[in-house]
């Protein structure tokens, strides 16, 4: 039976992107609270990232780190976590606010850089 899925969307790959209900209330806002009601940001991230990076952690280098702007949130951006199932879906498997990229993403391997408008 396929879990129940919260948010849905594609990237602006064209990879479909999804959340489980079970992930979102059992692992993102059991440490992540402050994201309790804001799924629709999470979404947002995941259709209009400014950047998607590779992790830069080699036990999870197949991950894709998405970061975008996190209004109203405790901090400026919004970090995605996905993992790939296939070249085609990922699922994600964390989310959380930061102030800025960090060093959790490998820049050698950018994905995804949004365009200036």
């Amino acid at each position: 039976m396929q879990e129940k899925r919260l948010i849905e969307t594609l990237d602006p790959r064209g990879i479909y992107v999804y959340c489980t209900t079970e992930r979102w209330y059992e692992h993102i806002l059991m440490q992540h609270d402050d994201l309790e009601g804001n799924e629709s940001q999470v979404e947002n991230v995941i259709k209009n990232p400014s950047t998607i990076y590779g992790s830069s952690n080699p036990k999870f280098s197949e991950r894709d780190v998405y970061h975008g702007r996190a209004d109203g949130l405790s901090k400026k951006q919004l970090r995605v976590i996905t993992k790939p199932l296939d070249g085609q879906t990922q699922e994600v498997v964390s989310a959380f606010p930061v102030e800025e990229m960090g060093d959790s993403v490998d820049k050698q391997r950018p994905k995804y850089i949004k365009p200036h408008d």
